[in-house]
């Protein structure tokens, strides 16, 4: 059976929330993109919650140590990234930031 989804969750929206809470932010990965916290999704400087370590390497998808302001190209991105490194039988480790 497949592991549940947890950006479905009650939990998940929160933290969605609490990040925006905290104001407009630059992308943490780096790419220069000053977001905005209440931008309509579509906005080029929508914010996402992005993972410092992916929910699939162990990171916690709840966690506020592991969530940073991410624009929609680097989060999209980095999950392509990672299904095309599975898909040829590569390590799937996330992108990191040379910022941090």
């Amino acid at each position: 059976m497949a592991a549940k989804n947890p950006r479905g969750t009650r939990a998940y929206r929160q933290a969605v929330a609490n990040l925006k809470a905290k104001g407009d932010a630059y992308c943490w990965r780096g790419c220069g993109t000053w977001l905005y916290a209440n931008a309509p999704y579509g906005h080029p400087q929508f914010m996402t919650l992005g993972h410092l370590v992916a929910i699939e390497d162990g990171g916690h998808a709840t966690d506020p140590s592991n969530h940073r302001p991410e624009c929609v190209p680097c989060n999209m991105g980095d999950g392509a990234r990672r299904t095309n490194r599975k898909r040829n039988g590569q390590t799937t480790t996330s992108y990191r930031s040379p910022f941090l």
